[in-house]
């Protein structure tokens, strides 16, 4: 098993190593009415990562970045969620 493993959500402890391994600050976890949230920044970037429980086995994972109120940076969010499954 990958050391970011944990029984309660394997892929919210993978996202939040990814994020600390890219030197992104993970600022809140919360839960949500679909799952959990997870809000993280760096100086010039805000960062959601949206878990929901699909079925029992799977998760779906949505990662957005932007770095301006109507800007989106694709490049950082489909970073995470690639080095997440790196750590899977």
């Amino acid at each position: 098993p990958s050391f970011c493993q944990s029984r309660k959500s394997p892929l919210r402890a993978c996202a939040s190593a990814a994020l600390t391994r890219m030197g992104i600050k993970a600022d809140s976890t919360d839960k949500t009415d679909s799952g959990e949230l997870i809000k993280a920044s760096t100086a010039s970037r805000r960062i959601e990562i949206e878990l929901e429980s699909t079925t029992a086995s799977a998760t779906r994972m949505r990662a957005t970045a932007k770095n301006g109120a109507p800007l989106y940076d694709s490049p950082t969010a489909t970073e995470i969620i690639l080095r997440t499954e790196k750590l899977i």
